[in-house]
């Protein structure tokens, strides 16, 4: 068997993933459709702008243009022709070869198995991820001006959602990001090899060192941190605090294991893999976790500290005042990612389901059928469209109740 990755290393996961695979036997081939330098190592078997490099745009602009255009094209069908060829299990995270997804269904009719992950704002809408969280007494993620809130990207995420939903076999998702979602689906960590982490659990008795990184501004809610940091320190709160910012992921998880607090993100609830990395490493974390408000389904007894940004300030004062309670509080991190958050539990997962074992889904979605409220009389075609295009699936037949709702037609 040989097992496709591509084509958005998001968080270097494909490094992880083909190593836990190859453990098992399985063979990888990963195409990687972006070059860039923070991966820890690039296993990338193919990388798609590289190749796409190798011709670049010439005088005269009208031929040059054209000849970019055609090399683009055969590059990407190139590989696409060549992945069928040789991969029997097709998982997708973030994107897939077409712009219009149509690869999916040939990928399909070549008789694959397709699974894809989704992972954040690939499938995450502004609109629904608001009345969502608005509805668990939830922040919503502060986007502002540069994200796409036009009917135009509504109509793309759509078509993405609804295409993954009408030909994959299984889907990977997260609670925080499937408002827009009909299908049941599997439940996506970011996850490590939790052995290759080196635990320290000691603890700095004064002036802990109180990590965060920025590297979403928006979604870790960075300015409430800064916050906390300030009023701390007005207070002769003694800590040292650590902005984790422009460095390699073995520089930061150097730093993380280091630090005896790590601030993960305020607003998404949930958590990146960064936090899992801390927690890897010995570090006590914080983030939003919504434990008693929003239904994640957590495994019990996770050792992340929920905080949001109106209750940030109080529970890091206490935690920093509170050395006895580091102490312990922080040996419990490395257990639980070798218990939940390890790689081997989700190449474990995905060659269960590839051999055809049963697995009781996660989540059965129901926020879009039964509470969203389309945002404006332009969209509600677009959304009627898509979910037209899966209402002849056999689970959508299931499990979606027949008819109509502000204006959604179901």
């Amino acid at each position: 068997m040989r097992i496709f990755l591509g084509l958005a290393n998001i968080a270097s996961m494909y490094t992880d993933l083909k190593q836990s695979f190859e453990a098992r036997g399985v063979e990888t081939f990963i195409v990687n459709k972006n070059f860039t330098e923070k991966i820890i190592t690039d296993y990338s078997d193919f990388n798609i702008e590289k190749a796409k490099k190798r011709v670049t745009r010439f005088k005269p602009y009208w031929l040059g243009v054209r000849a970019k255009s055609f090399w683009d094209r055969k590059v990407d069908q190139y590989i696409f022709e060549k992945a069928l060829k040789k991969c029997d299990v097709f998982i997708f995270f973030w994107d897939t070869f077409k712009m219009d997804f149509s690869d999916l269904e040939k990928i399909k009719k070549e008789g694959k198995i397709l699974i894809n992950v989704f992972v954040g704002d690939d499938v995450r809408w502004y609109y629904s991820m608001e009345q969502e969280f608005k509805k668990y007494k939830l922040l919503p993620i502060e986007y502002g001006e540069d994200y796409n809130y036009t009917v135009q990207a509504l109509d793309r995420k759509l078509k993405y959602i609804r295409t993954v939903e009408k030909y994959s076999d299984h889907i990977f998702s997260r609670l925080d990001q499937a408002q827009l979602e009909l299908r049941p689906y599997y439940r996506w960590n970011m996850m490590v090899p939790a052995a290759n982490f080196k635990e320290n659990t000691s603890q700095r008795k004064t002036k802990p060192v109180v990590a965060h990184a920025p590297s979403h501004r928006a979604i870790k809610g960075t300015a409430y941190v800064l916050e906390a940091f300030q009023k701390l320190k007005d207070e002769g709160i003694e800590f040292d605090p650590l902005l984790i910012e422009n460095v390699s992921n073995k520089e930061a998880i150097e730093m993380y294991a280091n630090a005896d607090i790590l601030i993960d993100q305020l607003l998404c609830p949930g958590t990146g893999k960064l936090a899992t990395e801390a927690l890897a490493c010995g570090t006590i974390v914080m983030g939003h976790m919504a434990y008693d408000t929003y239904p994640q389904k957590n495994p019990q007894k996770c050792p992340i500290i929920d905080v949001n940004p109106n209750t940030l300030y109080t529970k890091l004062k206490e935690l920093i005042l509170d050395y006895d309670f580091r102490k312990v509080h922080a040996a419990k991190g490395k257990p639980y990612v070798e218990k939940y958050l390890d790689v081997n539990y989700f190449c474990d997962k995905v060659l269960g389901l590839v051999n055809g074992e049963q697995i009781p889904y996660d989540y059965e979605p129901d926020f879009f059928r039964e509470y969203f409220i389309p945002e404006s009389e332009e969209s509600l075609p677009v959304y009627n469209k898509w979910t037209k295009f899966v209402s002849d699936n056999s689970w959508y037949k299931d499990r979606v109740k027949a008819g109509e709702r502000n204006g959604l037609i179901f």
